[in-house]
């Protein structure tokens, strides 16, 4: 039943993520008055099977079933955990160390070339389009992979090629990342209750796979903000630290398999921005009415500006036909420092960091449905946690 699940879980994924490659729509900035009820009030809404806020290392907040679920994409910053760990003994002398040293069938590859930070971040230029996870072997999937892009250049989020770092995993430790992240982190932290899929050849794979129980996620939470005595192979200060200080070109939110979150953005609508709307098919009858926005710097009103100017339905369709079209919706001009970092996961799995609050939230759901993503979870976390 949990391979089916496994597999269920790859088909949904594939499905979901497609869409974080697309353009980013700005957000409306948090209100300053979100409270600790309006959080869990959604959080039961959107029907989550668990939902947790610890706060200095108390639950301030509690719900659901401690079952293990499929945690999706969250896998892939396990992953990343295990790299970290493998970076600070020595195992892996740089995240810079091109796939060669790791895969000599590369050796005289262009592919071979690629970094290991290069497929943490999503930017390995391998073709992201292939979604098929049913393959004896995951890893060697991935190595069929075809160049498309010059690697480090463009962000597109490619889970087949998440799958190399498997095989850097083990290649360089000798384990699978199942046994690597249990003897280093899981034991430590006294977690018994989880469960890693492997394909036909071994490998467990590094895209997702992994089913954990929210009790044990937020567990690891804790851990990472000081609440829980780390393991002692894992530096979190580092593993922190890389994460909030990795620059991805085009995902300011994107580093080492972690999402991360911004105090604030700052937006502008620029000529790029208008120039690509009018390539776009987007009426010149809009364009014209948005005009006055131009070279504006907002850090918060600008989808309502647009809104002013169109109306709500009209801003709704406008926004919509942008994202279709993978058009941009203006340009992050700046943004604030990290307040959040986190495991995403399809679905709607989430565990949140917030290091300056000490705090961490988990929420996960039905892995067998993909309609209540609460995607407004980070955006309501952050404005009751950092006030």
């Amino acid at each position: 039943m949990k391979i089916l699940v496994f597999v269920l879980e790859l088909f949904v994924i594939a499905a979901i993520l497609v869409g974080c490659s697309r353009a980013e729509r700005p957000a409306l900035q948090p209100s300053t008055d979100t409270t600790l009820s309006d959080v869990v009030a959604q959080a039961h809404a959107t029907h989550s099977v668990y939902f947790a806020i610890s706060r200095n290392g108390q639950l301030v907040a509690h719900f659901g079933d401690s079952a293990s679920n499929g945690i999706a994409s969250m896998t892939k910053s396990m992953c990343g955990i295990g790299l970290e760990i493998l970076r600070d003994s020595g195992k892996i002398s740089s995240f810079d160390a091109p796939l060669r040293q790791f895969f000599p069938e590369w050796a005289n590859d262009l592919r071979g070339s690629i970094t290991i930070r290069e497929v943490m971040d999503q930017t390995s230029g391998l073709d992201p389009h292939e979604s098929e996870y049913l393959y004896g072997d995951l890893v060697k999937q991935a190595l069929e992979l075809k160049l498309v892009k010059k690697p480090g250049t463009t962000w597109a989020y490619n889970n087949v090629a998440t799958n190399l770092l498997s095989g850097v995993i083990q290649k360089a430790s000798g384990k699978t990342p199942k046994v690597l992240l249990q003897q280093n982190v899981f034991d430590p932290l006294g977690i018994r209750d989880f469960f890693w899929a492997i394909d036909k050849d071994g490998n467990s794979p590094c895209a997702a796979g992994l089913l954990m129980g929210g009790p044990d996620l937020l567990k690891i939470g804790q851990a990472l903000i000081g609440e829980r005595a780390p393991p002692r192979s894992l530096n979190v200060a580092h593993l922190l630290a890389s994460i909030r200080d990795e620059h991805v070109p085009g995902r300011p939110d994107y580093g080492l398999l972690w999402w991360k979150g911004h105090a604030t953005q700052f937006v502008m609508l620029d000529d790029a921005t208008i120039e690509a709307w009018s390539r776009g098919g987007v009426s010149q009858e809009i364009v014209h009415r948005l005009l006055s926005l131009k070279g504006k710097r907002f850090d918060h009103g600008y989808v309502a500006a647009v809104e002013k100017r169109l109306g709500t339905k009209g801003a709704d369709a406008f926004w919509d036909y942008l994202d279709k079209q993978d058009l941009p919706f203006g340009s992050i001009v700046g943004r604030g420092p990290v307040v959040w970092i986190g495991a995403l996961g399809a679905g709607g799995q989430y565990l949140l960091i917030f290091p300056r609050q000490r705090a961490v939230v988990i929420r996960q759901s039905d892995p067998s449905s993909i309609s209540d993503f609460f995607p407004e979870l980070p955006r309501l976390a952050q404005t009751y946690l950092v006030q």
